[in-house]
């Protein structure tokens, strides 16, 4: 079942994998355990004690005795009050925050407004005032916390905590995580906002976690760019350099000049975003939807515009990828009942195999909220293994 290596090694494996079960199936037995690992059933005993020693685990009560009748099995869980992980997406007007516990349940959200900078201090500082916030008014002390991860436009280097480049914040070779970890008192992570939007997927979505390959797209604030996640054999693909993932704008601007024109003839002054198309206001996906759902038809004949041309990328991706799912994550989210339909219709008929014309197009459930959850999951797979075995 495993691979062969010292004591030590197998016995945190042994762990992990019957803590990630645990994770999987709340009120689970150690005979399920058994069965699943293929473990002798004195090494799941010994394993479980160890895990409820160290607090992460403990028994929630017995379940059913089998037909043959004897004792009722112990069933066992998570221990969600172990510690609690902060994730934060951080985009360039913004910082969407969230707080979960270790059973990935979240416990607080919100969205806090932040200071356009190019000073990676003031950042960083803005950072800690609004999680010294979120302590202070939850009562959470630095000791129950296991770690805070943030997810950031750009090209990150995880394992260094660096940001090479990220053109949201004009920072370039900054060492990030450094200059966090200098004013918090846990740990801190950083990585590309997309690659944490797919993490979040496999780590926080059990509907996910056995997927071994995703695409996940972040689409949020002004349609401006697409940032894209992959998930390859539950691996995330960075590139030879860090920097997979990114895609170019995903709306031209000659696209919207004519979606708004189309927009304007159809709707005349009823359509209420025409007039950006003359000052150049920034499209807003929020407003639009927020339009759309009211029931407003110059919204409504826009996002469904755009979800034409978004699925130009998409049916590109999933021809180059061939992903088992394609998750989209971000602002967009609140308009999948607009966009979903027709982005599902094109992939299906406009991709070159057959094969992949029935890849499912899935909305995060986490919607604006999934880079920030995703941030958190880099803390998550610090504990659980990263796959099924």
């Amino acid at each position: 079942m495993f691979q062969s290596g010292s004591t030590k090694l197998v016995r945190n494996f042994n762990q992990q994998h019957v803590l990630n079960l645990v994770r999987m199936n709340p009120g689970i037995s150690a005979t399920h355990i058994k069965s699943k690992t293929k473990l002798q059933m004195s090494t799941v005993l010994y394993t479980l004690k160890v895990l409820k020693d160290k607090g992460y685990v403990k028994e929630i009560g017995y379940g059913n005795s089998t037909v043959q009748g004897g004792k009722p099995p112990v069933l066992w869980d998570l221990v969600n009050e172990y510690g609690l992980i902060f994730g934060i997406e951080l985009l360039s007007t913004e910082a969407r925050l969230v707080l979960i516990n270790f059973k990935g349940e979240i416990q607080y959200k919100n969205i806090f407004p932040i200071s356009v900078s190019k000073d990676p201090y003031e950042i960083a500082t803005q950072i800690k005032n609004i999680v010294s916030t979120v302590q202070n008014e939850h009562n959470v002390l630095d000791d129950n916390i296991l770690g805070l991860g943030i997810g950031i436009p750009g090209t990150i280097d995880n394992e260094k905590g660096i940001i090479n480049y990220s053109y949201s914040f004009d920072f370039h070779n900054i060492n990030f995580r450094s200059i966090l970890n200098d004013i918090f008192n846990f740990d801190v992570e950083i990585d590309n906002d997309a690659n944490v939007g797919v993490l979040g997927v496999k780590w926080l979505n059990s509907q996910e976690f056995l997927t071994s390959n995703i695409l996940y797209l972040s689409i949020n604030q002004n349609f401006s760019g697409i940032g894209a996640g992959l998930l390859i054999d539950h691996k995330i693909y960075r590139g030879s350099n860090s920097a997979a993932g990114e895609v170019s704008t995903s709306i031209a601007k000659s696209a919207w000049k004519r979606i708004l024109n189309n927009a304007l003839k159809k709707f005349g002054d009823e359509c209420l975003f025409c007039q950006s198309l003359s000052n150049n206001k920034i499209m807003n996906i929020k407003e639009i939807i927020e339009h759309a759902k009211v029931g407003e038809q110059s919204s409504i004949y826009i996002l469904r515009e755009v979800a034409k041309e978004l699925s130009k990328k998409i049916i590109d991706l999933v021809d180059l990828l061939n992903p088992a799912v394609v998750m989209i994550g971000g602002s967009i989210c609140d308009g999948e009942e607009f966009i979903k339909p027709i982005i599902e219709e094109r992939v299906k008929n406009k991709v070159i195999s057959e094969v992949v014309n029935n890849t499912p197009i899935r909305f995060s459930s986490f919607g604006e909220y999934s880079g920030a959850v995703g941030g958190s999951a880099l803390f998550l797979k610090k504990y659980f293994m990263d796959q099924p075995l």
